[in-house]
């Protein structure tokens, strides 16, 4: 009778180790998602930044070439 309950407790624990282990490889996971998507949401922001700064040199282009 001893045998069977220590090994019922054994698989048990063994079972709440590797839910455990699920967890923590969740949140690993989590993680990497959202710094994955902070990188493109900077990427995003960068190209939207550069494309304004080109607009605006041809726009200034354009209004110093009308006066002159």
């Amino acid at each position: 009778m001893c045998y069977n309950s220590c090994m019922k407790t054994m698989v048990q624990q063994a079972g709440r180790n590797v839910r455990r282990s699920g967890r923590t490889g969740q949140a690993m996971l989590e993680y990497v998602i959202v710094f994955v998507l902070l990188l493109g949401l900077l990427a995003a922001l960068g190209h939207c930044f550069h494309a304004a700064k080109r607009v605006s040199r041809r726009s200034a282009a354009l209004v110093s070439s009308e006066n002159a």
